[in-house]
């Protein structure tokens, strides 16, 4: 009996060691099987000697066991330390590829800054050079050519002339009497209307009395002569058929 007892436990035992060096956890049940078949055989042994051997037996499976155990703690472990360490690589690519992301948009930004800045400057600069062109006086000689070329079209400085009281539309199709005061700009001359412009209380008004209204010589024409007498201005509506006509009305002429 004994023999057949260590068999049993030597064939235990190259099981036990043989899931220690392999895969360990794929065969828990034998070690279990294995230990249990040992302390059984223990217990059915009538004499002491061998009872203490199969005893050892049991503390040898038992050692086997706790290793394998090990050995399978110190994998879980190791897999463990592998895989946070591949987080921890992640996590650094990720927030790297982050920071590159951020320095872009802000290079981005900083460069779109610097564009609308320098775009600013320019329309800044286009506006002053305007202001000054228009607010800075004149060179004499210049102003004596408008007032030159203004004269050839029949509008001299001092001229009687007519034109639109205010030059924006609200009399469009109006003819009002008013003097040639300067020309300040080419192709535009300041006339002073002998009828006040919009309403007597505004301040453009109140402005336009004395500083007159700023027109281009093509809103203007000399002012006509006077009516001729009353036979001779029948004599020219009786062939004046199909001629356009213009009626007289609130101090001015408006074509109808």
């Amino acid at each position: 009996m004994a023999e057949e007892h260590g068999a049993q436990l030597e064939e235990g035992e190259r099981e036990l060691r043989a899931d220690a060096a392999g895969d360990v956890a794929a065969a828990p049940e034998r070690k279990t099987l294995a230990l249990d078949t040992c302390m059984g055989l223990a217990a059915q042994e009538s004499e002491q000697p061998q009872r203490d051997t199969m005893l050892v037996k049991a503390l040898q499976f038992c050692q086997v066991a706790n290793a394998a155990a090990l050995a399978e703690l110190e994998a879980a472990v190791e897999a463990r330390k592998q895989a946070l360490k591949a987080e921890v690589a992640e996590a650094r690519r990720s927030a790297k590829l982050e920071e590159n992301e951020l320095k872009r948009r802000l290079r981005e930004e900083e460069r779109l800054s610097r564009r609308e800045d320098k775009r600013r400057r320019r329309e800044a600069e286009a506006a002053s050079r305007r202001d000054a062109a228009l607010t800075s006086p004149a060179s004499a000689a210049r102003k004596e050519s408008w007032a030159v070329a203004a004269a050839r079209k029949g509008l001299p400085v001092g001229g009687r002339v007519e034109g639109p009281l205010d030059g924006e539309g609200s009399h469009d199709g109006s003819w009002f009497a008013g003097s040639v005061i300067e020309v300040p700009e080419k192709g535009r001359a300041r006339v002073l209307f002998d009828r006040t412009p919009a309403a007597p209380s505004s301040a453009g008004a109140d402005a336009s009395k004395t500083t007159g209204v700023l027109l281009p010589l093509e809103a203007l024409r000399p002012l006509p002569p006077p009516p001729p007498p009353s036979a001779e201005l029948e004599r020219q509506l009786r062939g004046a058929y199909g001629t356009a006509l213009e009626l007289r009305f609130e101090g001015g002429w408006w074509e109808v």
